[in-house]
Protein backbone atom coordinates (compact mmCIF):
# COMPACT_ATOMS: atom_id res chain seq x y z
CA UNK A 1 0.00 0.00 0.00
CA UNK A 2 1.01 3.39 -0.57
CA UNK A 3 1.91 6.12 1.53
CA UNK A 4 -0.72 8.46 2.23
CA UNK A 5 1.39 11.15 1.39
CA UNK A 6 2.57 9.42 -2.08
CA UNK A 7 -1.12 8.92 -2.90
CA UNK A 8 -2.00 12.66 -2.17
CA UNK A 9 0.70 13.85 -4.55
CA UNK A 10 0.21 11.30 -7.12
CA UNK A 11 -3.03 12.05 -7.24
CA UNK A 12 -2.41 16.05 -7.26
CA UNK A 13 0.03 15.47 -10.55
CA UNK A 14 -2.46 13.52 -12.60
CA UNK A 15 -4.82 16.36 -11.99
CA UNK A 16 -2.42 19.51 -12.79
CA UNK A 17 -1.31 18.06 -15.94
CA UNK A 18 -5.00 16.38 -17.12
CA UNK A 19 -6.81 20.04 -16.22
CA UNK A 20 -3.64 21.87 -17.69
CA UNK A 21 -3.46 19.71 -21.15
CA UNK A 22 -7.52 20.08 -20.92
CA UNK A 23 -7.56 23.95 -20.87
CA UNK A 24 -5.47 23.99 -24.13
CA UNK A 25 -7.78 21.95 -26.08
CA UNK A 26 -11.06 23.57 -25.07
CA UNK A 27 -9.89 26.47 -27.25
CA UNK A 28 -8.92 24.32 -30.17
CA UNK A 29 -12.43 22.56 -29.93
CA UNK A 30 -15.12 24.96 -28.84
CA UNK A 31 -17.95 26.01 -31.46
CA UNK A 32 -18.95 29.41 -31.00
CA UNK A 33 -21.99 28.98 -30.00
CA UNK A 34 -21.73 26.18 -28.26
CA UNK A 35 -20.60 27.64 -24.72
CA UNK A 36 -18.63 25.03 -22.28
CA UNK A 37 -18.58 25.56 -18.34
CA UNK A 38 -15.35 26.84 -16.72
CA UNK A 39 -13.83 24.06 -15.18
CA UNK A 40 -14.06 21.54 -17.33
CA UNK A 41 -11.58 19.75 -19.97
CA UNK A 42 -11.85 18.59 -23.22
CA UNK A 43 -11.02 14.65 -23.34
CA UNK A 44 -9.10 14.74 -27.07
CA UNK A 45 -8.93 11.13 -26.77
CA UNK A 46 -12.67 10.09 -26.31
CA UNK A 47 -13.65 13.52 -28.77
CA UNK A 48 -13.54 14.38 -32.65
CA UNK A 49 -15.25 17.32 -34.92
CA UNK A 50 -15.44 17.46 -38.79
CA UNK A 51 -15.64 20.26 -39.92
CA UNK A 52 -16.44 21.09 -44.01
CA UNK A 53 -17.51 24.23 -45.51
CA UNK A 54 -21.18 25.03 -44.45
CA UNK A 55 -21.14 21.74 -41.93
CA UNK A 56 -19.86 20.86 -38.78
CA UNK A 57 -20.18 17.50 -36.55
CA UNK A 58 -18.85 15.93 -33.78
CA UNK A 59 -18.53 14.59 -30.47
CA UNK A 60 -17.23 16.07 -27.81
CA UNK A 61 -16.27 14.46 -24.23
CA UNK A 62 -15.55 16.74 -21.39
CA UNK A 63 -14.94 16.42 -17.69
CA UNK A 64 -14.17 18.22 -14.39
CA UNK A 65 -14.73 18.79 -11.04
CA UNK A 66 -18.25 20.84 -11.27
CA UNK A 67 -21.27 20.20 -9.48
CA UNK A 68 -23.89 18.41 -11.52
CA UNK A 69 -26.29 20.17 -10.98
CA UNK A 70 -24.80 23.50 -11.92
CA UNK A 71 -23.78 22.06 -15.03
CA UNK A 72 -27.29 21.29 -16.07
CA UNK A 73 -28.49 24.88 -14.98
CA UNK A 74 -25.51 26.31 -17.22
CA UNK A 75 -26.73 24.62 -20.01
CA UNK A 76 -30.07 25.35 -19.28
CA UNK A 77 -29.41 29.11 -19.51
CA UNK A 78 -26.38 29.47 -21.42
CA UNK A 79 -27.23 27.75 -24.90
CA UNK A 80 -30.40 29.55 -25.34
CA UNK A 81 -28.20 33.21 -25.52
CA UNK A 82 -26.71 31.16 -27.77
CA UNK A 83 -29.72 31.48 -30.19
CA UNK A 84 -30.36 27.15 -29.07
CA UNK A 85 -34.20 26.43 -28.62
CA UNK A 86 -34.60 23.16 -26.13
CA UNK A 87 -36.62 20.43 -28.04
CA UNK A 88 -36.78 18.15 -25.19
CA UNK A 89 -34.80 17.30 -21.74
CA UNK A 90 -34.67 13.82 -19.29
CA UNK A 91 -33.47 13.53 -16.19
CA UNK A 92 -33.11 10.44 -14.09
CA UNK A 93 -29.43 9.21 -13.15
CA UNK A 94 -28.12 11.36 -15.73
CA UNK A 95 -29.26 14.82 -17.56
CA UNK A 96 -29.94 14.80 -21.51
CA UNK A 97 -30.77 17.82 -23.01
CA UNK A 98 -31.37 18.08 -26.81
CA UNK A 99 -31.67 21.76 -28.42
CA UNK A 100 -31.66 22.72 -31.50
CA UNK A 101 -31.45 25.92 -34.41
CA UNK A 102 -32.08 26.24 -38.36
CA UNK A 103 -30.36 23.53 -39.49
CA UNK A 104 -28.74 22.12 -36.50
CA UNK A 105 -29.15 20.12 -33.46
CA UNK A 106 -27.22 19.02 -29.99
CA UNK A 107 -27.93 16.56 -27.40
CA UNK A 108 -25.87 17.03 -23.88
CA UNK A 109 -25.59 14.28 -21.73
CA UNK A 110 -24.55 15.27 -18.47
CA UNK A 111 -23.43 12.51 -16.24
CA UNK A 112 -22.12 12.41 -12.59
CA UNK A 113 -19.33 10.20 -12.47
CA UNK A 114 -17.47 9.45 -8.73
CA UNK A 115 -14.99 11.92 -8.95
CA UNK A 116 -15.87 14.43 -11.78
CA UNK A 117 -18.87 15.15 -13.68
CA UNK A 118 -18.74 14.23 -17.27
CA UNK A 119 -20.54 16.60 -20.13
CA UNK A 120 -21.11 14.54 -23.60
CA UNK A 121 -22.29 16.54 -26.39
CA UNK A 122 -23.17 15.51 -30.05
CA UNK A 123 -23.35 18.25 -32.33
CA UNK A 124 -24.69 17.95 -36.05
CA UNK A 125 -26.89 19.07 -38.80
CA UNK A 126 -30.67 17.79 -39.22
CA UNK A 127 -32.35 17.17 -41.81
CA UNK A 128 -34.87 19.57 -43.19
CA UNK A 129 -38.50 18.65 -42.34
CA UNK A 130 -37.72 15.46 -40.53
CA UNK A 131 -38.43 16.27 -36.79
CA UNK A 132 -41.78 18.10 -38.77
CA UNK A 133 -42.99 14.51 -40.18
CA UNK A 134 -46.08 12.79 -38.33
CA UNK A 135 -44.72 9.16 -37.21
CA UNK A 136 -47.35 6.65 -38.90
CA UNK A 137 -50.17 5.17 -37.06
CA UNK A 138 -49.95 1.44 -36.27
CA UNK A 139 -51.71 -0.92 -38.76
CA UNK A 140 -54.74 -2.22 -37.01
CA UNK A 141 -54.64 -6.27 -38.34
Amino acid sequence: MLDPAIHHFILFLVLFFRLGRGAADVMKYRFADLPVPPGLALDGGKSFIFESPGTRAGHLVYSGFRNYGAIVSFYREKMVEHGWRLVSSFERDQATLVFEKPGWVINIVVRKNPISTIVEIDIGPREKGFVEQDIPAKKKK
